[in-house]
């Protein structure tokens, strides 16, 4: 009697300690920034996106003042590690309806191929840990 209680009490310490380590395991462990410029210049609003092969995990960020953004899964905090295509919107003033309706979205400001995650030409393999991925548009053809 003495032994079984003796391997109940290992056989929970080690379940217990199994759990404790794997409770701070997470996929969304990568964290992804940059900077993005078109024609050179920092954009100053809009927002950039990533989505991963099939579309099971969206990341988005919006684009602060200084051209910098910063991309999480909004439940999760990071993102997972893998193969991303990316897009970047970024878009003029709101214009409002003539009928009193909902203001009608603002003129995109960049190039309808970056507003896409398959025309952009970016994709990136997001590395566990941290990343950096600087975002150079064009508005060359």
């Amino acid at each position: 009697m003495k032994l079984s209680s003796v391997w109940r009490s290992w056989a929970c310490a080690s379940l217990g300690l199994w759990l404790l380590a794997c409770s701070g395991c997470s996929e969304y462990e990568s964290t992804v920034n940059g900077v993005v410029r078109f024609d050179g210049n920092t954009l100053d609003h809009g927002a950039v996106t990533y989505v991963s092969e099939g579309g099971a995990v969206i990341a988005t960020g919006s684009i602060a003042s200084d051209g910098d953004y910063w991309v999480e899964v909004a439940s999760s905090g990071g993102l997972p590690a893998g193969e991303y295509q990316v897009k970047v919107t970024c878009r003029g003033p709101a214009v409002p309806s003539p009928r009193g309706g909902p203001p009608a979205p603002g003129k995109s400001l960049i190039p309808r191929k970056y507003t896409r995650g398959h025309t952009s030409g970016w994709k990136f393999t997001v590395e566990p840990g941290s990343n950096t991925i600087d975002l150079e548009l064009s508005s060359a053809k």
